[in-house]
């Protein structure tokens, strides 16, 4: 998969600025696309941006030596299956094994010729009729615009719309009582110093719905050829009965057709609205590279296996589900 955006130059450079060092770093020529750190005292490694990349795209250079690769482990999180990476390594000592995980939601656009085709494809002529009704209401009562920012956009527009972001982010999870580590300073300052620069060489996308010159609703994506990777979406909740989320959603599907896009990622985890808009569901895995002639090697590899396998089974428990309910209910009761 060409023009990746986690496996850019900028953006495993800008991550060791913000959180590690050059040292810290391994690269092996027989795994191309991902960037490493090692765990203290093991020959274990993973990849190094796993805990803000969802998406992970890595390729086996078979033109390469696997020698580097000897008495080592290694751990790439967060492959989407429909990636579909060979992963025959052509190597008698060198096994990858995956390990299921979440599911995960695309939009499969190829399935489909326009955004009309698709939304006939999805709902009845009653509901298509209501969700086109929502951008026509909120047009009516507001001065909008929309604007999808992707290849250009100044320096000072793109800070204040990352400032509105971020605001419209905290004051969202406050009312739902609930934290986002992707709103920490340091992991929100790399993330509004990475997208900028995504943007200009078209590998990832900002939309903005604008009331007069204000955004109320912001949806931060990255792109991958003919891949819009939604990441995260905030809207004004004062606007919340003009439906401006499925508003969002709806113009940047009309974008994506526009701009021959063929997949629209929603990435992991379940939300109602997914299951809704989403007509392709896919399957989460990490991949685990182990030497097997390297007892050490091999006994870590399992370790990691099944301490995986046995974290998935807990998240599809039924008294997981439950005990969520529960808590959910006590942090609204708190609001």
């Amino acid at each position: 998969m060409k023009n990746h955006p986690y496996n850019s130059y900028i953006f495993k450079e800008k991550w060791i600025n913000h959180f590690t060092t050059p040292e810290n770093v391994t690269e092996f020529n027989y795994l191309l696309g991902p960037s490493f750190l090692k765990k203290k005292n093991s020959e274990t490694y993973y990849n190094t941006t796993s805990s803000f990349t969802l998406q992970n795209y890595y390729k086996i250079n078979r033109a390469s030596s696997s020698e580097g690769l000897k008495g080592k482990t290694i751990l790439i999180f967060n492959v989407p299956d429909y990636f579909k990476i060979n992963t025959n390594t052509a190597s008698t000592n060198l096994k990858i094994v995956p390990v299921r995980e979440y599911i995960g939601y695309l939009i499969d656009l190829d399935k489909v010729d326009s955004f009309k085709s698709y939304l006939s494809s999805r709902f009845n002529s009653k509901k298509k009729s209501q969700i086109k009704g929502y951008s026509k209401k909120l047009e009516k009562n507001f001065n909008i615009k929309y604007n999808m920012y992707f290849g250009e956009i100044t320096k000072e527009k793109y800070d204040y719309i990352m400032e509105c972001f971020y605001d419209l982010s905290i004051k969202s999870f406050k009312k739902k009582g609930l934290k986002n580590r992707k709103l920490i300073p340091k992991n929100f300052n790399f993330t509004k110093d990475i997208i900028y620069n995504l943007i200009v060489k078209k590998q990832a996308c900002i939309f903005v719905v604008y009331k007069d010159a204000k955004p109320i609703g912001i949806s931060v994506n990255y792109n991958s050829n003919n891949i819009l990777f939604g990441d995260s979406t905030v809207y004004d909740t004062l606007y919340s009965k003009y439906n401006v989320g499925t508003i969002m959603l709806m113009k940047q599907l009309e974008w994506c057709f526009s701009n021959r896009i063929s997949t629209f990622d929603f990435s992991k985890g379940y939300f109602p609205y997914k299951k809704t808009w989403c007509n392709t569901s896919y399957h989460f895995e990490h991949h685990i590279l182990y030497d097997t002639s390297s007892f050490k090697a091999t006994l870590t590899a399992y370790k990691n296996i099944y301490f995986l396998k046995i974290k998935q089974f807990l998240r599809e428990h039924p008294l997981r589900n439950y005990l969520k309910k529960i808590k959910k209910h006590l942090l609204l009761r708190k609001v």
